[in-house]
């Protein structure tokens, strides 16, 4: 890891709470079709469920840090996490409120 880089996966306090684990593996359709979902997509599901609590504040879970604190300890740092460099992460996140002069909100 970089030196000064921060480690943002899980169970980190700035790991993302949405697990695309967690998230189903197929989609059923009315017909009764189904399909796989890709664990790419199912990434990109839980990072949008985490924008979605994080910054428009949809469920936002109490002990998720705050704006205030992402700004003051992230800002300018590098941020780790084991995603994939080529899929979605909530790190791409974090970096844009740690970045921002007054958070995203």
């Amino acid at each position: 890891m970089p030196e000064g880089a921060v480690y943002v996966g899980r169970p980190t306090r700035w790991g993302n709470p949405c697990d695309w684990r967690a998230y189903p593996t197929m989609h059923h359709d009315a017909e009764g079709e189904a399909w796989p979902i890709s664990d790419a997509e199912r990434r990109r599901f839980a990072v949008s469920d985490f924008e979605a609590e994080v910054v428009y504040g949809a469920g936002r879970r109490a002990s998720y840090p705050s704006d205030e604190e992402i700004r003051r300890e992230l800002r300018g740092r590098h941020l780790v996490c084991w995603c994939p460099l080529d899929q979605p992460c909530h790190a791409d996140l974090l970096l844009r409120i740690a970045n921002s002069p007054e958070g995203l909100r």
